[in-house]
């Protein structure tokens, strides 16, 4: 659970989200690069890294944010993108938010959702 802007875009909050978890594409890149050398790790089957194949970690992380969240999202950020489609391609759209109420979830009384 994260707390977010109201006034930002669909964008906006997976820009954010992105910046969170930009350390583990950084790791998945970095098992994508071991792999094709040929060394054992511990994530077999792991899907392969889908963007930059030709990337290292180090340069991935030397990117800037945007232009990493660029590659990573060309789904998000291409015209035909639907944002209420339930599926999605890896290659386009590595996670998807969803957005759920919690407000019914506990009987207790959160302070900020009343």
């Amino acid at each position: 659970m994260m707390w977010m802007n109201k006034q930002w875009t669909l964008k906006d909050l997976h820009l954010k989200v992105f910046e969170y978890f930009r350390q583990v594409f950084a790791e998945w890149l970095e098992y994508h690069e071991k792999a094709a050398r040929g060394e054992q790790n511990d994530f077999r089957g792991l899907v392969d890294f889908p963007f930059g194949n030709e990337l290292t970690k180090k340069q991935f992380m030397a990117m800037d944010v945007n232009k990493c969240f660029e590659m990573c999202f060309a789904g998000l950020l291409s015209e035909d993108f639907d944002a209420s489609s339930d599926s999605f391609e890896i290659k386009d759209l590595p996670y998807k938010l969803s957005f759920k109420s919690v407000r019914n979830y506990s009987t207790y009384k959160c302070y900020y959702c009343e």
